[in-house]
């Protein structure tokens, strides 16, 4: 598939939290082992409770965990177990808390719904959750609203309704948010490419920010994503022509992963094919490998992928090595 293009790379910060040498004591240590201890037990215990709570009555966990979290404290299970069990059940227990006084309730409902979509689930589960998602972006709080546009990124243009469709066209009138303009492209909303290409063509002065956070750079990746080869070169090349590596590999191969073209994948797959690594992250360790974040892409973006998503430094080398044969076969 080739390798990833030479372009001049700058400094960056170093990222995540780092300890110099020496500075951690014996009692630290000790401190540290009770602290896993505890953990471990915790953790052996949690999904026992989980299970008992949630297997047979799961709108009894969800109405205890949302009565948690209005009151303050924490949830009694992770999102995910929450999530577990027959979808329309679930569904059905979340539906009340959509449209909760408290925020926070209102994004764990949402984010419950979305867990559910991405289950092994029939067609209308993943309408109904597009749905609701569509819905709360209409919310007042960003909390709620910049959630649901993120969490909808993982639908396709067939899991939307003629009344999600609609609602999303009216997010995109006046000056939308950025994170709305690239709903059109996940829906399939071919009518708005008129109106997409006056945003990308539009003044950039109306946000601030890198360019990759504007409504210009949205507007470009939505053309691409509904099929324009004339954005598709564009957004690659600009991509491409970004300076700081570590943009480029840990936030913009996603903007990437996002067109779905074919052109898009082997550039993804180019970096996939690397053996270069990010700059140290922090004192004494590695960065990470471009091809950490190139998988990571690559199992959430294309179909039938032989590789499981987990996340950025989980992949094994024989996952990699996989993953780069399937690709050379097919890109």
């Amino acid at each position: 598939m080739g390798s990833v293009e030479s372009v001049a790379s700058v400094p960056h910060p170093k990222m995540g939290w780092g300890t110099q040498a020496g500075e951690v004591t014996v009692m630290a240590l000790d401190v540290r082992r009770f602290k896993l201890m505890l953990l471990a037990l915790v953790s052996c215990l949690t999904p026992a409770v989980g299970v008992a709570a949630g297997a047979e009555e799961p709108g009894e966990a969800i109405v205890s965990a949302m009565n948690a979290l209005r009151d303050g404290g924490a949830l009694p299970m992770a999102t995910k177990a929450l999530a577990s069990g027959d979808a329309g059940a679930v569904l059905a227990a979340v539906a009340p808390f959509a449209d909760d006084d408290d925020r926070k309730v209102r994004r764990l409902a949402n984010a419950l719904a979305w867990h559910v979509a991405n289950g092994d689930v029939e067609p209308r589960i993943r309408r109904q959750v597009a749905t609701q998602l569509v819905t709360a972006c209409s919310d007042p709080e960003s909390l709620v609203w910049q959630h649901a546009a993120r969490q909808l990124l993982d639908f396709d243009a067939s899991d939307f309704t003629l009344d999600a469709k609609e609602r999303i066209r009216t997010l995109v009138r006046g000056r939308p948010r950025r994170e709305f303009v690239r709903l059109t492209g996940v829906a399939g909303l071919r009518g708005l490419l008129p109106r997409l290409a006056e945003l990308a063509a539009g003044p950039t002065n109306l946000d601030t920010g890198k360019w990759y956070g504007k409504v210009n750079w949205a507007a470009q990746l939505a053309r691409a994503r509904l099929g324009n080869e004339f954005a598709v070169r564009r957004c690659i090349v600009q991509v491409q022509a970004e300076t700081d590596e570590v943009v480029r590999v840990t936030l913009l191969l996603q903007d990437v992963a996002y067109i779905r073209h074919p052109q898009a994948t082997r550039v993804i797959g180019h970096y996939l094919d690397s053996d270069r690594e990010l700059p140290v992250a922090c004192h004494g360790e590695k960065g990470m490998a471009f091809a950490q974040y190139a998988l990571d892409v690559l199992t959430r973006s294309v179909g039938d992928f032989p590789v499981q998503p987990r996340f950025p430094g989980a992949y094994s080398t024989e996952e990699i090595e996989q993953a780069r044969a399937w690709m050379g076969e097919r890109y």
